[in-house]
């Protein structure tokens, strides 16, 4: 009886009642929430065994997926000593691919060893809200981005060449390129520490083996494999099209003030711009033009502005 617990004591004293006969099968069978079946076999089992027909035959027994003593000693002393700041799943790769244990337990096995020998704190995360999930883009290709300096000039130049630019307006939709960041962050920097790299040549050197190593973990090939991105036309003018684009009004005498200085239009038209805008492009030649309703207009420096 020592080896009971409280529900093997309950089913042992109501399977006793049944076989003497003071309760009904049914009445046993509703009390344990046990079939009539199941009681009957019950009972067939005590006549036999006894009392040993209610105690589990692994009681007592060691799993035989119970991790040994001495690889939990292993595992600890080699994140303590060899792979400490590794986060959990990329140290499991090290233990499979490089220090090749035997009979490596599983992600979250080896994540409360860890933990339970403080090696590793656990990391606390606050319940979050339920999102729709993003599908992938089918093909590569068409990426957006946040609003950042210069961003308009670069959509009216994506338009301009019949590129969409779908824009990432969220946190949750930026959460893939996102959780990237954290896992190179987290990668590059041990595997660098690792290999006892200490210049800058020599991590440049190693990047490219991390990058064909981490393409092949992580890399998913694209849903559909014709890639969006196309060829430039032959003719293509690069300057038409990337440049940066600013608005200016037109003064009195046709003047334009721009970056501290003063330009003077010779349009020729019959009608002064006094008041209108004008489109300033900036190559990256360093040339300067000046546009109004998509015609280019000639102009003259007139002389730098006075900055009190």
């Amino acid at each position: 009886m020592k080896h009971f617990n409280t529900n093997q004591q309950i089913r042992f004293d109501i399977i006793k009642l049944y076989v003497l006969g003071e309760i009904s099968g049914i009445e046993a069978a509703e009390t344990l929430n046990l079939s009539q079946r199941h009681i009957r076999r019950l009972a067939k089992r005590f006549k036999e065994d006894g009392i040993k027909a209610f105690i589990h035959g692994n009681n007592g027994k060691v799993p035989h997926n119970k991790t040994d003593d001495s690889l939990k000693v292993q595992i600890t002393d080699l994140y303590r000593y060899k792979y400490k700041g590794l986060n959990i799943a990329h140290f499991c790769e090290k233990l499979n691919e490089v220090e090749k244990l035997p009979k490596l337990p599983s992600y979250n096995t080896i994540r409360e060893i860890l933990i339970s020998e403080s090696v590793v704190s656990p990391q606390a995360r606050r319940r979050r809200k339920s999102y729709a999930r993003r599908k992938r883009c089918e093909r590569e290709g068409i990426y957006g981005g946040g609003k950042r300096q210069g961003f308009s000039n670069l959509k009216v130049a994506l338009h301009e060449l019949g590129i969409i630019s779908i824009q990432a307006n969220s946190p949750q939709a930026k959460g893939r390129i996102e959780r990237l960041f954290k896992t190179l962050q987290s990668r590059l920097v041990s595997e660098i520490r690792l290999r006892a790299i200490r210049t800058i040549p020599a991590a440049n050197i190693y990047l490219k083996e991390f990058m064909r190593d981490f393409n092949s973990r992580f890399v998913v090939s694209p849903k559909n494999p014709i890639s969006a991105f196309e060829r430039l036309p032959f003719h293509y003018d690069y300057d038409k099209h990337m440049c940066f684009r600013e608005s200016r009004r037109v003064g009195s005498g046709e003047v334009i003030n721009f970056k501290g200085h003063q330009y003077v239009l010779n349009h020729g038209f019959e009608y002064s711009l006094q008041g209108q805008s004008v489109e300033v492009r900036r190559y990256r030649s360093g040339e300067i033009r000046f546009f109004y309703q998509g015609e280019a207009v000639d102009y003259e420096f007139l002389s730098d502005q006075k900055v009190a």
